[in-house]
């Protein structure tokens, strides 16, 4: 069980995560990210022994069903039997535990990288905007000194400033606050800002047939593979009933429960539909908000251009090409925050029971 069967279902989703030693220059690839947080995590690590622990309760009981005597339909042999396959289907079920922990941690270090690139990117627009509103400070009180600005106008120059240096410092602490959940899920000391090499690029999500994909799903889920084996464990333990064992509970009751179990998977069913129609509709939305803020880049940015030749001959100050190139950071920003969450939605698309389960 020392294989780590997450990384083997979500190769694809990182086989362009190269990596190189953290521990020997500080740089942290997704990959690197992930092979921590599987290799120190508690809830994986006891999910693993658990399930080396019901598999040696299994081949005990197997190894102690062939000395159970059998004649004549024996209660003890009864019972036996149905301990072992209660057994088997306890070692099945924690495997898929195991699968469904080892994913939920896949997947929150992917959430958790990417909040820190979104973190940095957002205290570097931060950063701008306090520049620009200082050179804004600095030329409405040139103006004012020659009586082309108002009073108000200067004082409206440097409340801007003043809050842009509050964001600013809501955007530190939140890259602190990105790195610090990162670094507990990676087990490093949570004041440790190791330097991130990969970066999400915005790519549309291929088509594809929603109906097959959530059938698939269907058939990948942990979580639906649990529910499913609920309903065995309950039919087995219905088809080994026992009348007039003391104290044990009504056939009926037995019935019943099965029914219970079939519920259950079949509410589980609907929710992956559900979330999955969901998520596959943001990723759409999201795509064609990124199309829109591209294209009003691309005026932004031609714009600058046109400014930039006029301050190049003197017909536009500083303060004019800053507040025009801060129009395109704003831009940036948003276009780099629908990147991420792109990023994010696409791969709980991939994996939606990591996504449900966090």
């Amino acid at each position: 069980m020392k294989k780590l069967s997450a990384i083997l279902a979500t190769a694809l989703l990182t086989a362009s995560f190269a990596g190189t030693g953290f521990a020997a220059n500080k740089k942290l690839t997704y990959q690197n990210a992930i092979d921590r947080a599987l290799e120190q995590n508690y809830s994986v690590q006891k999910a693993e022994v658990e399930t080396e622990r019901l598999l040696e309760v299994r081949n005990k009981l197997g190894r102690e069903l062939e000395y159970v005597p059998t004649a004549g339909g024996d209660l003890e042999a009864i019972s036996a039997f149905t301990g072992v396959q209660q057994a088997d289907m306890s070692w099945q079920m924690s495997q898929r535990q195991y699968t469904l922990e080892q994913d939920q941690v896949v997947y929150s270090v992917r959430e958790a990288y990417n909040a820190v690139l979104q973190a940095i990117a957002d205290k570097k627009a931060a950063d701008f905007a306090v520049e620009n509103a200082y050179t804004q400070v600095n030329a409405m009180n040139y103006k004012n000194m020659y009586g082309q600005a108002s009073n108000f106008d200067n004082e409206r120059a440097q409340k801007t400033h003043v809050a842009a240096q509050k964001t600013q410092k809501a955007a530190e602490t939140t890259l602190s606050n990105a790195y610090q959940k990162l670094n507990e899920l990676i087990k490093l000391p949570a004041d440790e800002r190791p330097e991130l090499i990969e970066q999400v690029t915005f790519v549309k999500m291929p088509e594809v047939d929603l109906e097959n994909h959530i059938n698939r799903v269907n058939d990948q889920s942990p979580q639906l593979w649990l529910a499913d084996k609920n309903i065995d464990m309950a039919r087995l333990k219905l088809d080994l009933y026992t009348p007039n064992v003391p104290g044990a509970e009504p056939y009926s009751a037995k019935e019943l429960e099965v029914n219970k179990k079939g519920l259950e998977y079949a509410d589980a069913k609907e929710k992956v539909s559900i979330l999955v129609r969901s998520l596959y509709h943001n990723i759409r939305q999201i795509e064609d908000n990124y199309d829109a803020l591209k294209q009003n880049l691309v005026i932004a940015e031609e714009g600058l251009k046109l400014l930039q030749t006029k301050f190049d001959v003197g017909l536009a100050t500083k303060a004019e090409l800053m507040e025009e190139q801060q129009k395109i950071e704003d831009l940036k920003k948003q276009l780099y925050g629908l990147t991420i969450q792109h990023d994010n939605l696409v791969f709980a698309f991939k994996m939606p029971w990591a996504y449900a389960a966090k």
